[in-house]
């Protein structure tokens, strides 16, 4: 997989669907109320860092920072745009 760009909430859907993780799962393992991350998705909201890695980590994934040379190539880069 080539590296993309796309942003925070795309990115937390694609990883939720990929992990079989329901978004109402991710809300209630955070210690919010189940429509946590559905709200945050559907108002646009875009996550503080801090947010969007406790939300992935409950999928199983990461959130990291690096040199963009070293990125591998099949990482998906966040944007804000």
């Amino acid at each position: 997989m080539e590296s993309e760009t796309v942003d925070a909430l795309s990115v937390l859907k694609t990883v939720a669907n990929e992990t079989n993780t329901p978004i109402t799962h991710i809300g209630i393992a955070m210690g919010h109320k189940r429509t946590y991350a559905n709200t945050v998705i559907s108002k646009g909201a875009i996550p503080r860092c801090d947010t969007m890695a406790r939300m992935l980590n409950v999928c199983g994934y990461g959130l990291y920072a690096m040199p963009m040379d070293t990125a591998p190539q099949d990482a998906i880069q966040i944007t804000n745009d």
